[in-house]
């Protein structure tokens, strides 16, 4: 018999049980050849688990994080074709209970088999042991969705018109107004706007690395704790917007020098490993793109 609190674990799950049907639905239509319609089911079942997460309004304070972690952990155990990750989490867990970032060196990049789901965290050199699909196969899972990479010049053109766009959306807004948050633990604009002018900053730096050192070390910078802190800091918001302008000149004149060869140079990233100058505009470029949404959005709130 079904009870009403059947019913509702069942709906609760409703998500995960559509996502799963989409996925496999979308195996099988690869197994036939119908890509096209394998490629709408995937990208239906990451709208579904990403818009449920979403909706979960995850806390990001500390010990919700290690909870979570923890939470996290204990799933992977309990998974046969994900176990190997659980001592990836306990890396990330240790780190984040030290006020650390776990590094390339102590957690890899995972490779996940597009067939069966078997996970691993190096690069495969042999067939899957579950299902035996060619270690070529396995989907390869970077650090940062923002990886995925611009061309040379687009990447150019969005770093160029980032601070047209910023100062765009900030005209006519009052200090106040700038600087309140819109909820517990939530960024305001100015933070927002501390936040990309930081990483800004960091970015200027590398490609002056990249500049007059060959294969350069790329060092991490806790560019989201400035932001935190930032509140009690000098000038306005607009000053910071300012700042922000001055060092993107700098990163633009600095980029128009390279040849278009010169984007595929190499450094070292302690944090994601071996990466391009072409990767590392992409990542600025796309990373700025995500807040200037975010500060619309509180703009037009």
């Amino acid at each position: 018999m079904t009870t009403d609190d059947d019913r509702h674990k069942d709906h609760g799950n409703q998500p995960a049980h559509d996502a799963v049907h989409l996925l496999a639905l979308a195996a099988a239509m690869e197994q036939e050849g119908q890509y096209n319609i394998a490629k709408a089911l995937r990208a239906g079942c990451d709208a579904i688990l990403t818009r449920s997460a979403y909706s979960m309004n995850m806390p990001s304070d500390k010990p919700s994080l290690i909870e979570g972690l923890t939470r996290g952990i204990d799933v992977f155990e309990r998974n046969e074709e994900s176990r190997g990750l659980s001592r990836a989490l306990q890396e990330g867990k240790q780190a984040l209970i030290e006020d650390r970032l776990p590094f390339v060196e102590n957690i890899p990049d995972p490779f996940v088999c597009r067939i069966c789901g078997q996970a691993c965290l190096e690069t495969p050199s042999a067939p899957c042991p579950t299902c035996g699909a060619a270690p070529d196969t396995f989907r390869h899972v970077p650090a940062v969705y923002y990886l995925n990479e611009f061309e040379p010049m687009i990447a150019l053109e969005k770093l160029i018109e980032a601070p047209t766009r910023l100062s765009s959306l900030l005209k006519g807004l009052d200090e106040e107004f700038l600087a309140k948050q819109p909820g517990e633990d939530r960024w305001s604009i100015r933070q927002f706007m501390t936040h990309i002018r930081d990483a800004g900053g960091v970015f200027n730096g590398r490609v002056k690395q990249f500049t007059i050192e060959e294969n350069p070390v790329l060092t991490s910078q806790a560019v989201w704790e400035w932001a935190r802190s930032d509140e009690a800091g000098p000038g306005g918001t607009l000053d910071i917007l300012e700042d922000f302008r001055v060092s993107r000149a700098e990163t633009v004149d600095e980029l128009k020098r390279f040849s278009l060869k010169d984007w595929w140079r190499e450094g070292q990233h302690d944090e994601f490993g071996t990466v391009t100058l072409k990767q590392q505009a992409s990542y600025f470029a796309a990373h700025e793109l995500t807040h200037i949404g975010q500060i619309g959005f509180l703009v037009s709130s």
